[in-house]
């Protein structure tokens, strides 16, 4: 009899499930921004939670490939496409930005279209008016 590998649950010892993969999304790319505070607190909020692999993405950290190549459905694979495509969920952590998201998550969203597909998110906006807006334009 063959002895179990490491990844082969036994009777005595039960898999251990994986831990969800979640993306926070910070999406204000201003210099003096409230945004980082705020997906830093959602991170550590997830975290306390028990076991969550948070993947903390800032928008003020890449860049994203000229419009020019996108097209309909999605473009070229960016710098953060295999962190997007392997998130489990997604929290998006927005301003409101002239009573709507800002440009730089709109971008995000188009340049990713096949990667969010089917998968759950909620949105953490802030703003003179709470975010309401924001919030509102990405519930679609």
């Amino acid at each position: 009899m063959t002895p179990p590998t490491r990844f082969q649950p036994t009777a005595e010892s039960p898999a251990t499930p994986r831990a969800p993969r979640i993306a926070v999304i910070s999406a204000s790319v201003r210099a003096e921004r409230v945004g980082a505070s705020v997906t830093d607190w959602v991170a550590a909020a997830l975290h306390g939670r028990g076991r969550v692999d948070v993947d903390r993405i800032d928008l003020a950290e890449i860049s994203l490939p000229d419009d020019r190549e996108l097209s309909p459905g999605g473009g070229p694979r960016t710098v953060v496409s295999s962190r997007i495509a392997r998130a489990e969920a997604f929290v998006f952590v927005t301003p409101e930005f002239n009573h709507s998201y800002p440009a730089s998550l709109k971008r995000l969203l188009d340049w990713h279209t096949v990667e969010w597909k089917l998968k759950p998110a909620t949105v953490i906006a802030y703003g003179i008016t709470g975010g309401h807006a924001a919030i509102e334009h990405l519930r679609g």
